[in-house]
């Protein structure tokens, strides 16, 4: 909420203004850094790795921390150099959103190593200067030559920056709407402290040269920084989660586990293709070291008789064997490649199922015994706005009353498009009434600007990230409104860093079947066991999917599906997959075509600046 450019559009004028490289400092976090690196390795940009933490009022939890000239908390941009700076840097914002008593200087100088500050803060360079590497951030037009000649004295090198929150000039109105709709406050009542002034653009090397006449060797130590803090570390090594090592070898556990399965799956004389089948499974699995990553997926299973382990990894015999899926592969003739190969770079991901109001008691319990947040948290989404809520919001900061706003959003049955928004809605029947004199123009145009940018953090539905080692040492990690630890990325970076999520899901379906059975014994005294219940060979299940009564069942209690059952007459399970593709055979087509997330295609800056180092 004060950043108002796509990492696309920081990328292209850092190119156009002659640079190879930005440091993208988001504020207290690395939201966007994955995304960064790969847009960076995109445009042939060296990334560099850092972020402007500041303390919260009331830091050291007694209102003491330390405070910078203007009296206002402590303050700092912290660059890392190389992959030990980028973990340092992931442990002070860890401690910056978990410790309610956390000091940027002591978090600072406990976390030191790879790590360089900037700062105008001449208390944090007393306190550091000792322990890190420190520079007197000096900023055009915010008393940089004060602070130059003070930082002269006392023997601390000076660096230019231009704190940049804006590409061009006129990105200025927007990040005056940004503020405005953080604080929920109109334009006019938002304190010119809280601005960045409209100089604050991605300005080039001439133009900063122009202003450090005065600062020459500030200007050659930001070149010299940029040289030194370079995130040349690789993404995209699988990290993955451990199991306890007091309970053995985790493939023996595993090869274990599969077969006391195939006895309860299969009997004691399975057929050859069964066994054929687990020796290849297993032997890619231990080739790979997923071992781990299959036991913490079963521990999680067993915790309940009632879970669905979905998608590719219904194709796997080891998932079988191990009770986290429940269909056959051998009889159904499924290929272990779709899910796992050997030349598949990604890890597995198997998605889980569990009933919908079980799902967030059992998700606490995984945190819990994996060591929340320091080993596990729950995955993020960045919320961006959309056409409706943009346009509600950025009329409430230009003080229009909830009526008028009212009238006009009302009436977005949807989304309307990204050119001439004014002129879209007003030659519309629906806009026929409605007067969009000033400022509408301008709110319309502001709301188009906004769609896609970052609001706020919100809580992955199911996605659960576990690390053998420390999550902060990966990626920052703080506490949602939920309540839950939360990293700072969002599923598509949490992938592509490396880090393996798995997704415990919710799913109305198996409550309705626990109810049934729970009901069915109450009224009956008849106790089934979900765990050797085979509804697949029940005759009487089988009738009433022939019969089309399949009210209340998923996936196939539509009316189109119903019918069909009838009209084929069969019930068997090997019809219904038959059936249930010619009524719904566009699924995965209309599923490939839905655009990813807006923050994939323009992936914002949301509540970061950018600086020129």
């Amino acid at each position: 909420m004060r950043g108002v450019d796509t990492l696309e559009a920081l990328a292209q004028a850092a190119r156009q203004r002659g640079m190879d490289r930005f440091a993208l400092t988001d504020t207290n976090a690395l939201y966007g850094f994955v995304f960064y690196r790969q847009i960076c390795a995109e445009t042939g940009l060296t990334p560099i790795a850092g972020a402007e933490v500041v303390e919260a009022a009331g830091a050291n939890g007694n209102g003491n921390g330390a405070r910078n000239a203007n009296g206002g908390p402590a303050r700092a941009v912290l660059l890392a150099r190389g992959r030990e700076g980028y973990r340092s840097l992931c442990r002070v914002l860890t401690a910056r959103h978990l410790d309610p008593a956390f000091s940027l200087a002591a978090s600072a100088r406990a976390h030191a190593e790879g790590l360089v500050l900037l700062s105008e803060d001449r208390a944090l360079f007393a306190a550091l200067r000792d322990a890190l590497p420190v520079y007197a951030e000096l900023v055009p037009g915010r008393g940089d030559r004060a602070l130059r000649q003070w930082a002269r004295a006392e023997g601390i090198p000076c660096v230019a920056t231009n704190d940049v929150h804006f590409v061009h000039r006129e990105g200025h109105r927007l990040h005056h709407v940004l503020r405005a709709i953080d604080r929920n406050s109109t334009l006019d009542r938002v304190p010119s402290q809280d601005l960045a002034e409209p100089a604050r653009t991605f300005a080039s090397v001439a133009e900063m040269e122009a202003r450090f006449p005065h600062a020459p060797e500030a200007l050659e130590n930001a070149a010299r920084l940029g040289e030194e803090c370079v995130a040349d570390w690789p993404m995209g090594r699988t990290v993955f989660p451990s199991y306890p090592l007091d309970r053995g070898d985790a493939f023996e556990i595993l090869r274990a586990r599969c077969e006391a399965g195939i006895l309860h799956r299969y009997g004691r004389d399975p057929a050859p293709a069964v066994r054929a089948r687990l020796d290849r499974e297993l032997a890619i699995i231990r080739e790979k070291g997923y071992a781990d990553y299959f036991l913490i997926v079963e521990a999680i299973t067993s915790r309940t008789p009632r879970t669905c382990g979905r998608g590719s990894g219904a194709a796997s015999i080891v998932a079988y064997l191990l009770g986290i899926t429940h269909v056959d592969p051998v009889r159904h003739n499924l290929f272990f490649e779709r899910f796992l190969s050997p030349e598949r770079k990604d890890p597995p991901d198997i998605d889980v199922d569990f009933a919908w109001d079980e799902r967030d008691a059992i998700q606490l319990a995984v945190l819990e015994e994996n060591g929340a947040p320091v080993r596990a948290a729950m995955v993020a989404n960045h919320v961006g706005f959309r056409a409706k809520g943009a346009i509600h919001e950025i009329a409430k900061v230009y003080g229009l009353p909830e009526a008028e706003i009212m009238n006009v959003t009302k009436r977005l049955a949807g989304y309307w498009g990204l050119e001439d928004p004014v002129e879209r809605l007003d030659g519309r029947p629906r806009f026929k009434d409605v007067d969009f004199e000033p400022p509408w123009p301008e709110i319309l145009a502001q709301a188009v600007a906004l769609e896609g940018h970052p609001r706020h953090l919100s809580v992955h539905s199911g996605g659960v990230v576990l690390v053998p080692d420390s999550l902060a040492d990966h990626v920052p990690v703080e506490i949602a409104p939920k309540g839950v630890p939360i990293v700072q990325w969002e599923k598509d970076q949490v992938e592509d860093y490396g880090l393996v999520k798995m997704d415990l899901l919710g799913n109305r379906s198996l409550a309705v079947i626990r109810d049934a059975i729970a009901a069915v014994e109450r009224n009956t005294g008849l106790a089934i066991d979900e765990r050797t219940w085979n509804p697949i060979e029940d005759p009487e299940t089988q009738r009433l999917m022939r019969d089309g009564e399949t009210i209340g069942v998923f996936y196939v209690e539509s009316c189109s599906m119903r019918q069909l059952q009838r009209k084929a007459r069969v019930g068997d399970f090997d019809h219904l997959v038959i059936h249930s593709s010619m009524i719904r055979p566009a699924e995965a087509r209309t599923r490939r075509s839905t655009p990813r997330s807006r923050t994939r295609s323009t992936r914002r800056t949301g509540s970061c600046a950018t600086r020129r180092t």
